[in-house]
């Protein structure tokens, strides 16, 4: 998605953030909170005809199964992938059942 940069300068260097906020990466963070379910499809196929990458942060479990390649979970200072061999669906459900038996 951005190639030639460290994930530490990409995230943390404030001063070179924005140049990357391009037609060909957009950072989305819980961009549903204030959306009724009309719009959200809307956003929903507005990110899937996307031709560039995007990074969303979401607790929408509807937005991220439709349109994420990759699902990941930020927890204790680690980051997880979150699928490995499910469908994104399978794989938050059971994310859920895991924060609910207290193994996350």
């Amino acid at each position: 998605m951005v190639s030639g940069l460290k994930f530490e300068q990409f995230f943390f260097d404030h001063d070179n953030f924005f140049s990357f906020l391009t037609n060909e990466f957009k950072p989305f963070i819980e961009p549903t909170n204030h959306l009724d379910l009309e719009t959200t499809e809307a956003l929903i196929e507005a990110i899937k005809n996307f031709q560039g990458g995007v990074l969303l942060v979401s607790h929408d479990q509807h937005l991220l199964t439709s349109v994420c390649k990759h699902l990941y979970v930020v927890h204790d200072g680690k980051v997880d992938l979150l699928r490995q061999g499910m469908t994104n669906g399978e794989a938050f459900e059971k994310y859920k059942k895991d924060v609910i038996a207290g193994r996350r």
